[in-house]
């Protein structure tokens, strides 16, 4: 079974990933903030972590840039509801993944697949 880490303020927006995952074989992990995907990424140990980028301090960026020094470790999918931040965060991660929000339960299957 797959682990996924969602990174997002928003419980409601934790609970449709998880809900859209879970069915799916996923175990789901979560996290409300930066500090708490750190130490998320230590004990869940997921493959794929889901990052928005409107978190409270410094934001998704900033972990989507520590985790872009691991991308051999971590499938990294940026969602926001903001499509232009998402473009400019693809063309500086190229290894990123992006799902502009609203998405579909397929968009969000295809993106940590």
């Amino acid at each position: 079974m797959h682990t996924v880490l969602v990174v997002d303020d928003n419980p409601q927006a934790r609970q449709i990933v998880r809900q859209r995952l879970e069915p799916a074989g996923y175990k789901v992990a979560e996290a409300p903030g930066i500090d708490t995907a750190r130490e998320q990424l230590k004990t869940a140990e997921p493959e794929v972590v889901i990052v928005d980028l409107v978190l409270p301090g410094t934001g998704g960026e900033q972990l989507i840039a520590e985790l872009d020094r691991r991308h051999d470790r971590y499938r990294v999918v940026a969602i926001s509801g903001a499509p232009e931040r998402l473009a400019e965060l693809s063309a500086r991660y190229p290894h990123l993944r992006t799902l502009p929000k609203p998405f579909t339960t397929d968009q969000l299957l295809g993106a940590v697949t």
